[in-house]
């Protein structure tokens, strides 16, 4: 039986400025606080 690495590849969701956010509800938010960004 072949054994596998279980790694857990969590998707990022990043912001032009660098940072980066679990999901995107939270880069969003941070869009809109930190660059005045307004998503609808």
């Amino acid at each position: 039986m072949a054994t596998r690495q279980s790694t857990t590849t969590t998707t990022y969701h990043s912001c032009s400025c660098g940072e980066q956010f679990e999901t995107t509800e939270k880069l969003l938010e941070h869009a809109r606080e930190a660059h005045g960004l307004s998503v609808f």
